[in-house]
């Protein structure tokens, strides 16, 4: 009975530690507070609360504060304010870091912005970056308001992210000086490269001010570095391929050409004009580029030709040692006599010979003569075949004929000299020619508009008027086009030539080409003076031509 009753205490006394242990765990942190700015008076602002990297909570501040109700924690609160009525941000972020709970004044100081225009071009790729970073620094360092350090990005995420703020806007304190570190990830020959540049000494406007950096005054010169080092890189190729003996006219005319760009995007830059700085340093650098890899083609292939003459002149030497001697010993004089002539000949007088190391030309020509002496040895027994029925095999014959072929020629041994001389200068001659090699280029054109407004088409590199193919329309790539100063409106635009098969058959009407275009085109073509009867089709909707709707009796609103 008694050891009954002990236990029921006890279950009630474990009852009532468990309860305690639960409610002082759930002990809450009240997070409340004002918000004012320099001047004391209350600003309204956006109060956001992260668990670690987690935003747990928000609110908007009123005039009188804000409060918050959390479990009691470790939190980092983010405090955001703008006054929609000016153009850029107007107080600078604040970050606090609260272990328990938090009551107090939020202080804001006035901020600015920095806006970024132009686009980060490289002339080495196409891509666009992949994640830009902005970091408003002094003195090489990061500035931190309030906890809230000064680092944006155009992929930001997570507590340090300033909410609804343009991807090209960095806050930045107000009436001062900073520098703004820029670094942009980029994809370049299929690895993630890093490039980036520090816009020094940049004064910042007054509260809610925008200063504007177009960055192109920056990315152009690092375009320009790597521009010059491809023109280092040509130079350096051109002058050591001279003195083997190349024939360079092709590539020295490109060399001048480039340079021509360069001076030109030079005096475009000073101009500040940037769009056609860039793209005379982009032609420079295509130019370069293109001829370094014809430069190396051509190396390559002169560095093959020079082992096929070898190979050639001393299988020529062999022959005619054993057409001209029937003794091994004068045999092999004589071919390594022809071929020793022959070689020194090859060797200072073809372009390209002297590529190869002299130690290494001597030893490939020896192995080869080594080598073709062996087959020589083999040869004959090729040829050599017994028979068990008394006939005599074809393979048997080939080396009478030809010992009867050497003996015609021994007779003739001057003109057999003159026409083997003749066929191997053709050979060498055949080979030297085709190892020039006139490479790539660009194909370009200019015309006159013949419109009120000048305009470029895009396409895909692999369009052809026979095989049209499409650009896929990437949002991304598509933003990116908009966003270039120089481009005032853009347009997609879909069309299929006219096929020798019709696309679809209109109510016995032959359809043989469709054309496709966004609402944009009406600012480069008046579509709507073209249009007699309806208006411009939204949806499934078409425009068709006059002719088409008598043949059709297709009027506005039909369906097919």
């Amino acid at each position: 009975m008694m050891t009954s009753v002990w236990i029921k205490n006890k279950a009630v006394l474990l009852a009532i530690v468990a309860l305690f242990i639960f409610s002082a765990s759930m002990v809450s942190a009240d997070i409340s507070g004002t918000v004012t700015g320099p001047d004391g008076e209350p600003v309204v602002a956006s109060i956001r609360v992260f668990e670690e990297s987690r935003e747990i909570a928000s609110i908007q501040s009123t005039e009188t504060g804000f409060y918050i109700d959390l479990p009691s924690g470790q939190y980092t609160i983010t405090v955001l304010a703008d006054e929609p009525e000016t153009e850029g941000y107007d107080y600078l972020p604040v970050a606090i870091s609260v272990d328990g709970e938090f009551s107090g004044e939020v202080g804001l100081q006035y901020g600015a912005t920095v806006r970024l225009t132009g686009d980060f071009q490289y002339v080495d790729t196409e891509n666009i970056p992949l994640k830009n970073v902005f970091n408003v620094q002094r003195d090489g360092e990061v500035l931190v308001s309030s906890g809230f350090p000064l680092s944006f990005s155009d992929k930001s995420g997570g507590i340090y992210t300033v909410v609804d703020l343009p991807d090209r806007d960095i806050i930045v304190p107000v009436d001062s000086v900073i520098d703004l570190n820029v670094s942009s990830s980029i994809l370049i020959d299929s690895e993630i490269t890093r490039r980036s540049f520090i816009i020094s000494e940049l004064e910042t406007p007054s509260k809610g001010g925008i200063v504007a950096v177009d960055v192109r005054e920056y990315t152009i010169p690092l375009s320009k570095a790597i521009t010059d080092e491809k023109l280092d890189q040509l130079e350096t190729q051109l002058a050591e391929m001279d003195q083997y003996g190349f024939y360079l006219a092709k590539q020295e005319t490109a060399l001048s050409n480039g340079i021509e760009y360069l001076e030109d995007s030079a005096i475009h830059y000073e101009a500040a004009n940037y769009d056609s700085s860039f793209g005379s340093l982009k032609r420079g650098y295509i130019l370069f580029d293109h001829t370094n890899t014809e430069l190396v083609n051509m190396y390559l292939d002169a560095k093959f030709s020079v082992y096929l003459l070898i190979a050639f002149l001393t299988l020529a030497s062999i022959i005619t040692g054993y057409l001209l001697f029937d003794e091994l010993v004068k045999q092999v004089i004589i071919d390594i006599i022809i071929l020793g002539a022959s070689l020194v000949f090859f060797y200072y007088t073809y372009p390209g010979s002297r590529i190869i190391p002299l130690t290494n030309f001597i030893l490939v020509s020896v192995a080869y003569l080594a080598g073709f002496i062996i087959l020589g040895s083999m040869f004959p027994r090729f040829f050599s075949r017994s028979s068990t029925d008394g006939r005599v095999h074809t393979r048997n014959l080939i080396a009478p004929i030809f010992n009867l072929a050497r003996r015609s020629l021994r007779r003739r041994r001057v003109r057999f000299l003159l026409t083997f001389i003749s066929i191997t200068l053709l050979v060498m001659s055949f080979v030297t020619l085709t190892s020039f090699s006139e490479g790539y280029g660009l194909i370009t054109g200019e015309n006159q508009p013949k419109t009120g407004w000048i305009g470029v088409y895009i396409r895909e590199g692999t369009w052809t008027q026979s095989e049209p193919s499409f650009i896929i329309n990437d949002e991304a790539e598509y933003n990116w086009l908009r966003g270039q100063p120089e481009v005032d409106y853009m347009s997609p635009k879909a069309e299929s030539t006219a096929l020798t098969y019709p696309l679809l058959n209109v109510l016995g009407q032959n359809i043989r080409g469709v054309i496709g275009v966004g609402p944009e085109e009406n600012t480069f073509i008046d579509i709507m003076d073209t249009i007699v009867t309806g208006e411009m089709p939204t949806g499934n909707g078409v425009l068709i031509s006059e002719v088409l709707a008598e043949s059709t009796g297709l009027s506005v609103g039909a369906e097919f």
